[in-house]
């Protein structure tokens, strides 16, 4: 079995700012120590760092999460903040995406990869479109529903992601994000929740998943 190597988790925490401590890494789910840039000592498994988590104390206290910060953090993605206050991770703030839609989400689902629920079902809806906008299309078996039902009864009907916390909807991940290339070597059956938080670090997840793949039928990449 192909598994990380420490030099690449090494590089993927210094990529997020933080200094691996750690000497040895023995697999996704063993501690890893590690310091961020503000001095705080964390241990924590490289499964959860890779699905998005940080580490709370420098999360919660010194990155002073405010108004303005949740303002800065939209704005990088298009977004534009038309709440006047923020509570907590669980309030509910009123946004308007790139493309004018006008919805609600709370600040814990966008820090977890979730982002506009309109554009969301509107690409599910019809693979060919993004707000009216084209955009490369995925292959052409794509659109066959029993290739992917195949594809998902291989995988055993379950988010292949060992450290998946949602179990959201099941739906089609390209692995390497390249839409013309649908061998089953490049596709992945994950939870939605597990799938949004592919968009981020995709150096990370691509090179994770397709660890899982080869671990699980062989594959090599």
């Amino acid at each position: 079995m192909k598994k990380l190597t420490y030099e690449f988790v090494k590089e993927q925490f210094e990529d997020d700012g933080y200094e691996l401590l750690s000497k040895e890494y023995v697999n996704s789910g063993s501690k890893l120590s590690c310091r961020c840039s503000n001095g705080h000592l964390y241990s924590i498994s490289m499964g959860y760092c890779g699905k998005g988590v940080r580490w709370s104390t420098c999360y919660n206290e010194d990155r002073k999460i405010d108004l303005n910060f949740i303002k800065f953090e939209f704005e990088k993605e298009g977004y534009t903040i038309l709440s006047d206050k923020y509570i907590n991770a669980h309030y509910k703030l009123k946004y308007i995406c790139d493309l004018g839609h006008i919805n609600y989400i709370f600040w814990n689902k966008w820090f977890m990869g979730r982002r506009c629920s309109n554009c969301r079902k509107q690409e599910e809806n019809n693979p060919n479109w993004r707000g009216g906008v084209p955009f490369e299309p995925y292959c052409s078996i794509w659109a066959d529903k029993e290739y992917k039902e195949s594809i998902k009864e291989i995988d055993g009907y379950r988010c292949l992601n060992p450290y998946c916390i949602d179990k959201g909807k099941l739906v089609l991940h390209n692995i390497d994000y390249h839409k013309k290339y649908c061998h089953l070597s490049n596709l992945i059956i994950l939870c939605s929740v597990c799938n949004s938080a592919a968009n981020f670090n995709r150096k990370w997840h691509r090179h994770w998943y397709q660890v899982i793949m080869n671990k699980r039928y062989k594959y090599n990449y």
